[in-house]
């Protein structure tokens, strides 16, 4: 019997509509066929495996323990990344917000501060560099 792991799982409509949501933020999720861990990705995808796992964007292939740890291998689910990958085509420079011209809607507002952060970038920027 097969135990591969199956690297083509459907993704249901609401699970559609959760990467659809985050596809900016989403960018950086390795091609379907790289083997990655937590540690191979940016911060912004390693924080997110919980819900990328939850979601079937993301299929785990196994576990191995890494100095007494462990440590799970991950595939990016090839409709998953489709749908980013779609999203990252459509995206239109112009709809800029941020002086990185990064995406506008790839913004989070920081607490206590009176600044921006850009999802993508990371940058952050002051009201004043914003408008612009």
């Amino acid at each position: 019997m097969d135990r591969t792991p199956d690297r083509s799982k459907t993704l249901q409509s609401g699970n559609v509509q959760w990467v659809k949501s985050r596809a900016r933020e989403l960018y950086d999720l390795p091609d379907p066929a790289a083997e990655w861990t937590r540690h191979d990705v940016p911060d912004a995808i390693s924080d997110e495996v919980r819900g990328l796992s939850s979601h079937n964007a993301i299929i785990s292939l196994g576990q191995s323990k890494v100095n007494g740890s462990l440590l799970t291998t991950w595939a990016t689910n090839p409709a998953a990344y489709e749908i980013i990958e779609e999203h990252r085509e459509n995206a239109e420079v112009s709809d800029t917000l941020l002086p990185c011209d990064c995406p506008s809607d790839a913004i989070r507002n920081l607490e206590g501060t009176d600044g921006i952060q850009c999802k993508i970038c990371e940058g952050v920027f002051d009201r004043e560099e914003i408008d612009r």
